[in-house]
C-alpha cells in the first residue's frame, strides 16, 4: 500500500507539472501573438477573444481545448489538496502560483464545461473552508470573505469578461447550441450545425436498432446519412 501511495503521488506530480509547463507553454506563446500586434504590456478585452481562446490557443499543441481542460481541472483538484493537507508553508507559494496559472488556463481554453467543472470545484473547495471557518467561530473573517469573494465574481463577469469571447460562448452560442439549429452561423465566423440537432439524428438513428446498432467504424456514414434526411 505504501508502494502504491508514493507511485500515485508520483503520477499526480507528473501530471500537475505537465499541465503547468503545457499551460506556460500555451500563454507565453498566446502573448508573443497578441503583443504583435500592439505596444507591449497593454492589454484589453482582446486577449481573451476568439483569435487568443479555446482551439486558437491549444493549436500550438495540436489538442482538443476540453482534453486539455480534463488534464487540467483535474491538476487543480490535486493541487486544492496538498494546500488543504499541507502541513508546512515551504511549497505554498509554489502550489498557489501553479493554481493561479492553472486557473488562467481555464480561461483561455474557453472550454464551456470544463468551465463549469472549475467553478463547482472552487465552490465546494471555498464553502469547505468557509465551514471550517464557522466551526472554528471565525465568523468575521468567514463574512469579509464571502464579501470580498462575490464582489469579485461580479465585478468579472458584469466588467471585464462581459465583452469577450469568454462570454459569449458561455451565453449566446450556449442558447445557440442548445436550439434546433442547422447550418447556421452561432457567431460572426463559423457556421455549423448545433447540438441539439446533432443528437436528434442519434437519438432518431438509435431508436431505429436499438438492439444490435450498426456495426463498429460505421457510426460517421450512417449519421451524415440520417442528419441529411
Amino acid at each position: 500500500n505504501k508502494n502504491l501511495l508514493i507511485i500515485k503521488d508520483k503520477l499526480f506530480k507528473g501530471l500537475v507539472l505537465g499541465c503547468v509547463f503545457s499551460i506556460l507553454i500555451l500563454i507565453t506563446n498566446n502573448l508573443f501573438n497578441y503583443f504583435q500586434t500592439r505596444p507591449l504590456f497593454i492589454f484589453d478585452n482582446e486577449i481573451f477573444s476568439y483569435y487568443y481562446t479555446y482551439y486558437y490557443f491549444t493549436n500550438l499543441l495540436d489538442i482538443h481545448p476540453t482534453y486539455l481542460g480534463a488534464y487540467v481541472v483535474f491538476s487543480i483538484t490535486i493541487l486544492i489538496n496538498k494546500l488543504i493537507n499541507l502541513k508546512t508553508q515551504s511549497n505554498k507559494t509554489i502550489y498557489l502560483f501553479e493554481l493561479f496559472l492553472l486557473s488562467l488556463g481555464v480561461l483561455f481554453l474557453n472550454s464551456r464545461i470544463i468551465i463549469v467543472i472549475y467553478i463547482i470545484i472552487i465552490i465546494c473547495f471555498l464553502s469547505w473552508k468557509l465551514i471550517q471557518l464557522f466551526k472554528n467561530k471565525n465568523y468575521k473573517y468567514g463574512l469579509i470573505v464571502i464579501v470580498l469573494l462575490v464582489t469579485f465574481i461580479l465585478s468579472i463577469f458584469t466588467t471585464s469578461l462581459s465583452k469577450t469571447f469568454i462570454y459569449s460562448r458561455l451565453t449566446k452560442e450556449l442558447t445557440w447550441e442548445l436550439s434546433d439549429q442547422k447550418q447556421t452561423k452561432f457567431n460572426s465566423k463559423v457556421e455549423s450545425d448545433s447540438r441539439i440537432s446533432r443528437w436528434n439524428s442519434a437519438i432518431k438513428v438509435i431508436k431505429k436498432r436499438p438492439r444490435f446498432g450498426y456495426g463498429t467504424y460505421t457510426e460517421k456514414n450512417i449519421l451524415t446519412y440520417q442528419y441529411k434526411i
